[in-house]
């Protein structure tokens, strides 16, 4: 007996959805704390300091330190950002040599922690690259305002 052509689109079609289920849960497992990660675009580095469950069943969140290697980057570093670990996987999917966390990190993510504990903290769920662009911005506007 030979499967009707459709069910074996179908099967074809879920497997395909699965094996990238798959793929993206792996990566995002494979993160590990004082893991140097190479970003797109290229020039952009993250160095893992944390992972921590996201406390609600979801996603793992990464903190992370950002630095910004590209030639005329506005913002070198950014000490602490917390990002939902599959994106940080997608956005920075090589490893390269270890590299330190920036020095604020620490306290950047104890004041993160703190407000994300009493709900009033979240994490990003937008590529490193559009990140870096929110705060670009942020920071253009409050330099501006002022």
């Amino acid at each position: 007996m030979s499967a009707s052509p459709l069910s074996l689109k179908t099967a074809i079609l879920f497997g395909l959805v699965a094996a990238a289920f798959a793929v993206s849960s792996a990566t995002a497992a494979e993160l590990a704390v004082g893991q140097t990660l190479a970003c797109a675009p290229e020039g952009i580095v993250a160095v893992v300091g944390r992972l921590d469950p996201d406390g609600k069943g979801g996603a793992a969140i990464a903190s992370v330190s950002l630095f910004d290697q590209r030639p005329g980057a506005k913002i070198d570093v950014l000490g602490h950002i917390p990002v939902d670990a599959k994106v940080l996987a997608a956005s920075c999917p090589k490893t390269q040599a270890s590299q330190a966390l920036a020095p604020d990190f620490e306290g950047g993510y104890a004041s993160w922690r703190q407000a994300f504990e009493s709900g009033k903290g979240g994490y990003f769920t937008i590529s490193i690259s559009e990140i870096l662009d929110v705060v670009k911005k942020t920071m253009s506007e409050a330099g501006a305002s002022q």
